[in-house]
């Protein structure tokens, strides 16, 4: 994914020298620009799609609602609950 936003970037600097006028500059840069900004969304979606898997293939699991206990935000350690349905959990 790293390597696919570096060659957006490459291409938006290559595209932006094809534009006569200023304005078909501003707007090819725009268009690649959302092209990027979507690339970035999908990858943090594919990361955080892969730490669900992960959290469900090692057992790191809520028992009460099965959704993973790990959250970046969440201080299941230190509270005790799920950062899902609140639920206390036991073995912590």
């Amino acid at each position: 994914m790293l390597g696919i936003l570096f060659l957006l970037i490459f291409l938006t600097l290559e595209l932006t020298k094809l534009g006569s006028s200023r304005l078909e500059k501003e707007h090819i840069t725009l268009a690649c620009a959302v092209v990027i900004v979507c690339a970035e969304i999908y990858a943090i979606y594919r990361i955080l799609k892969y730490d669900k898997a992960l959290c469900r293939q090692i057992g790191f699991v809520c028992p009460h609602c099965s959704e993973p206990l790990y959250r970046t935000h969440a201080l299941i350690f230190r509270t005790g609950k799920c950062p899902a349905c609140k639920a206390v959990i036991s073995d912590f």
